[in-house]
């Protein structure tokens, strides 16, 4: 009698643990199954962004190759122009208004480019046409310089110094295209490099 006795409350004890496991296991079972259709949402969550990346790289050449119409770039090794006004590596030969004009032109394109390519230029551009700034907000005293891209009424040193960083930030938007920089190139050449990746 002791041992069916025994016998019952060792049954009834593998039961409850059995009826415990049980519950254990469809817990187990409902977490695989979240687990598993999370996994499903996420991958179309990755579908879906990845469909979303590919429509905005496209709508991102279709901008550049609208701002390759407007500032139209003809780029040859010796000749290079901007809506029609050339650019010679020999900036001091070129008319003061042309000039001007043309990094005026190339400033604008910079700008737009950046814009819809989403890049914060290192140097902030300053559009206003033939008489385009760009200022240098990294330097040391803390309020930065201003460098005007026309000859007029400017130091030299300033107006070289507007072209080199112009020239910079056209570098980082090549930079952000997976396009190297050739410093071989007239500025126009290597904007063109970029539009033309459209």
């Amino acid at each position: 009698m002791l041992d069916a006795g025994a016998n019952v409350i060792t049954g009834n004890i593998l039961k409850e643990n059995i009826y415990e496991l049980e519950k254990v296991l469809g817990r187990h079972q409902d977490v695989c199954l979240r687990l598993a259709r999370m996994r499903q949402a996420k991958g179309e969550r990755r579908s879906l962004v990845q469909e979303r990346a590919t429509m905005l790289e496209k709508q991102k050449q279709s901008i550049l190759r609208h701002i390759q119409r407007i500032y139209h770039i003809n780029s040859l090794t010796s000749q290079n122009s901007i809506c029609g006004l050339e650019l010679t590596c020999d900036l001091a030969a070129l008319d003061e208004e042309q000039l001007s004009s043309v990094l005026g032109y190339a400033c604008h394109a910079t700008l737009m480019i950046s814009k819809y390519l989403q890049v914060a230029l290192r140097y902030e551009l300053v559009h206003s046409a033939s008489r385009s700034l760009v200022r240098d907000c990294l330097s040391s005293n803390g309020t930065g310089y201003t460098y005007p891209l026309f000859r007029r009424e400017t130091e030299q040193r300033c107006f070289n110094k507007a072209v080199t960083l112009l020239a910079a930030d056209i570098a980082q938007l090549m930079s952000a295209r997976g396009l190297e920089y050739n410093n071989n190139f007239c500025m126009l050449r290597n904007l063109k490099l970029i539009l033309s990746r459209a």
